[in-house]
C-alpha cells in the first residue's frame, strides 16, 4: 500500500479503513503500521480507535489489544458477520455512486476505497456478479432490488475470504443441504466459474452451503430489509426465542449452551423440512404432543415472530422437538450436577420409547437429545458438551476419542449387566421414583379428587422423570390386541427371514397390513442388521406408518427353537406389529416395556406351547 496524505482522508474514509483491516486482517491491526502508511501520529490513530469502540460497543463488539498482534475484534460470531457484510455493502455502495465499482485501474489519487481493493480480489467481484445472474436464472431466484447489493456483499465475503467461516461448525449445522437440488446448482456453478477464472481450489464445502442456506432464505421469504440479517444471524433469533421463554417462565435459560446450540442446529432444518414438507417422525416428541407438554405452549408463542419474519408456520411435530430442548434446559437449570446424556437408538421408534422409559425409571439423567443412528455421525459432533453417550448399537469410537464422551452401549431394555456398565462410569441408580398409582391411591384415600385425569397430568408435569407413570394396567393392550388367531407355537423356523414371514404372515391373514409390509420388514434387517432384536430372546420386527398398515395390530410368533439374526444375535419370540398412527405404538411399547421388565416376558412366553397359556399369563397380571 502506498504511502498517503492524511489531510485528504476524511473521518469517515479513516474509519473504513480501520475496519476493513480489524475485520478482514486477521493478523490485526498494528498502530505503528498503518500510522506510518497514512502518514500521521500514532495518537491519532488512537483516537480514531477510541472513536470507533465506542460504536462498537454499541453492537456488543469489543476492540482488544493483544501483545504482538495489536488490536482486534471480539464478539459473538453473528454480529461480526453481519458487520463484515454492512462494511462491505457501504463502500461497495459508495463505489458505485462514483462509477468506479468495476473499475480495477488505479485512478492516480488516492481513496479510502484502495484499502478495498488491497483486501478484496478484483476477480472475486466479478464472479460475485456472474454466479449471481447464472443462479438467478436457473433456480428463478427473486432478489429484490433494494436487496441485490446487500446479498451480493455476503457472497463476495465468503468467496473471498478463504478462511473466514470455513469450519466444521458450519458444515454441522448445515450438512441437511448436502445433495439438495440448490446445493448442487450452486456447487456446479461455482466451480465453473473458479474454473474459468483459472483458480485451481474448488469452492469449500463450508462456502457452499452458507451460500446454499441464503438462497433458501430468498426462496422461503424474499430477505428483504433487516430479516436478511436476521437470516444469515440465527444466533440472534435464537437468543430472542430463548428471551422470550425464559420471560414467559420466570426461568433464566439464557445461558445455557447446550439450549443454545440444540436452537441453532435445528432452526434452519426445521424451516427445510416445513418448505419440503418433510415431517420427523419421533415417538419421544409424539409423547409431548399427546401429553400435551406445556413447554410446547410456550414454544408456540415464543416463535409467532420468527414465523411472521421468514413467513413459515412451525409444525406441530417442529414445535415439540423445540420443546424437548426446552424441557430439559428446564431440569438443567433448576438442578444442578446432573450428568447430561445423549441417547442414540436404532432404526424405528420402538427401542428409543422403551429405552428412554427405562432410563427415566431408574436414574436421573437429563436426556439432552435422541437421535437415530443412521444420523450419529452427522450429529454427535453438535452435541460435545454431554457427559455420556449412551447408545443401543455399535458407534464409531473417533468421537470418544476427539471430544472425550464416554459412548456407553447398552440394551433398549436396561439388564442387570447395563446397571453396572453404568455404575462404573459413576452414573448410579435413581432412589427417589415415585408411583404415580400409589400416589393417586394415597391422594384418594385422604381427600375427595374432583378431575382425576388433570391430577394425574399435573402430577406427571411437576415430578416429571421422577414420577413412574404406572396407571394403566400392565398388559392390558397386548391382551386386547393379541387375539387367538393373532398368536401361532412352532418348533422351528429355516431362518430369520422365514420367522419374520410368518409372524407378518398372521397380520395379512388378519387384514392388519398388505403382504409388502411384510416384505418391507424384511428388507429392513437386511440394510440396518438386527435392530428389531431389543435383547436375546425377542424381536420386534415392524416397518413404518405407512398405506401398507391396514389397522393397527400385532402378531406373536414363538419358535421353540432360538433363530439366528445377523451378527449373531437369537430370538425365538418375534412380536410383530404395525402401527396405523404413533399413539398406538407408543401405547404398545410401554405396555411391553412393563411386562420385559417386571413380568418376565421373555422367560414365561418362550416357554408356552399354546395360547391358552398366553391368555392365562396376561389375566394374572392385569388382576
Amino acid at each position: 500500500m502506498k504511502k498517503m496524505n492524511c489531510e485528504k482522508l476524511s473521518l469517515n474514509e479513516r474509519l473504513n479503513i480501520l475496519k476493513m483491516i480489524l475485520y478482514f486482517d486477521e493478523s490485526g491491526l498494528k498502530l505503528s503500521d498503518i500510522a506510518g502508511t497514512m502518514e500521521i501520529p500514532k495518537a491519532d490513530v488512537r483516537k480514531d480507535l477510541e472513536i470507533m469502540s465506542e460504536e462498537l460497543k454499541k453492537d456488543g463488539i469489543k476492540l482488544i489489544y493483544e501483545n504482538y498482534k495489536g488490536y482486534k475484534l471480539t464478539g459473538n460470531k453473528g454480529d461480526l458477520l453481519v458487520k463484515r457484510v454492512g462494511i462491505i455493502e457501504n463502500i461497495i455502495r459508495e463505489l458505485k455512486e462514483t462509477g468506479d465499482f468495476f473499475n480495477s485501474e488505479d485512478s492516480g489519487t488516492w481513496h479510502s476505497e484502495e484499502y478495498f481493493y488491497g483486501y478484496i480480489k478484483y476477480e472475486n467481484l466479478e464472479i460475485t456478479r456472474d454466479f449471481l445472474e447464472l443462479i438467478g436464472k436457473e433456480l428463478e431466484l427473486e432478489i429484490h432490488q433494494e436487496n441485490y447489493n446487500r446479498v451480493f456483499s455476503y457472497i463476495l465475503m465468503l468467496i473471498n475470504f478463504e478462511e473466514l467461516y470455513d469450519n466444521k461448525e458450519e458444515l454441522l449445522t448445515r450438512n441437511f443441504l448436502f445433495h439438495t437440488p440448490e446445493y448442487l446448482a450452486v456447487e456446479r456453478i461455482l466451480g465453473k466459474l473458479f474454473k474459468e477464472n483459472d483458480r485451481k481450489e474448488s469452492p469449500k464445502k463450508a462456502k457452499l452451503l452458507l451460500i446454499t442456506d441464503l438462497i433458501m432464505g430468498i426462496n422461503i421469504s424474499g430477505l428483504k430489509d433487516d430479516i436478511f440479517y436476521k437470516w444469515i444471524n440465527e444466533e440472534a433469533v435464537t437468543e430472542g426465542i430463548i428471551d422470550k421463554v425464559s420471560d414467559m417462565i420466570n426461568l433464566n435459560l439464557r445461558e445455557d449452551k447446550i439450549l443454545i446450540t440444540g436452537f441453532i442446529d435445528n432452526l434452519k432444518f426445521s424451516i427445510y423440512r416445513i418448505k419440503n414438507d418433510i415431517q420427523i417422525i419421533n415417538s419421544v416428541f409424539k409423547d409431548l404432543i399427546l401429553n400435551k407438554d406445556k413447554n410446547i405452549e410456550i414454544v408456540k408463542k415464543a416463535v409467532e415472530e420468527t414465523e411472521k419474519e421468514f413467513k413459515i408456520n412451525f409444525t406441530e411435530y417442529e414445535l415439540a422437538a423445540m420443546a424437548y430442548l426446552v424441557r430439559a434446559s428446564i431440569k438443567r437449570t433448576k438442578r444442578n450436577n446432573i450428568k447430561k446424556v445423549l441417547l442414540i437408538c436404532g432404526l424405528g421408534y420402538g427401542s428409543s420409547k422403551i429405552l428412554e422409559e427405562s432410563l427415566k425409571e431408574n436414574y436421573e439423567l437429563d436426556i439432552v437429545d435422541v437421535i437415530p443412528y443412521y444420523l450419529a455421525d452427522d450429529l454427535i459432533p453438535a452435541y460435545k458438551e454431554v457427559d455420556f453417550i449412551l447408545s443401543t448399537i455399535e458407534i464409531h469410537r473417533q468421537f470418544e476419542v476427539s471430544y472425550g464422551i464416554p459412548i456407553i452401549k447398552i440394551n433398549p431394555v436396561m439388564q442387570k449387566e447395563d446397571f453396572e456398565k453404568l455404575a462404573e462410569y459413576g452414573i448410579e441408580k435413581n432412589k427417589t421414583s415415585v408411583s404415580l398409582k400409589k400416589l393417586i391411591s394415597i391422594i384418594e384415600n385422604n381427600t375427595e379428587i374432583k378431575d382425576r385425569h388433570k391430577l394425574i397430568d399435573s402430577l406427571k408435569n411437576e415430578f416429571e422423570d421422577r414420577i413412574i407413570n404406572d396407571i394403566q394396567k400392565t398388559g392390558y393392550t397386548l391382551k386386547k390386541l393379541l387375539k387367538k388367531e393373532n398368536v401361532k407355537f412352532i418348533d422351528e423356523a429355516e431362518n430369520w427371514k422365514e420367522a419374520i414371514f410368518q409372524s407378518g404372515d398372521l397380520l395379512v391373514s388378519n387384514k392388519k397390513v398388505t403382504s409388502e409390509y411384510v416384505q418391507e420388514m424384511i428388507e429392513l434387517v437386511e440394510k440396518h442388521g438386527p435392530y428389531i432384536v431389543l435383547e436375546e430372546g425377542i424381536a420386534m420386527p415392524h416397518a413404518g406408518i405407512s398405506e401398507n398398515v391396514l389397522e393397527t395390530g400385532i402378531s406373536l410368533l414363538v419358535v421353540n427353537e432360538k433363530v439366528s439374526l445377523p451378527e449373531g444375535r437369537n430370538a425365538n419370540i418375534f412380536l410383530s406389529f404395525a402401527a396405523k398412527n404413533k399413539n398406538d405404538n407408543i401405547d404398545i411399547m410401554n405396555d411391553l416395556f412393563e411386562l420385559i421388565t417386571k413380568y418376565e416376558f421373555i422367560d414365561k412366553v418362550s416357554k408356552m406351547k399354546n395360547y391358552s397359556q398366553l391368555e392365562t399369563y396376561l389375566e394374572e397380571i392385569i388382576k
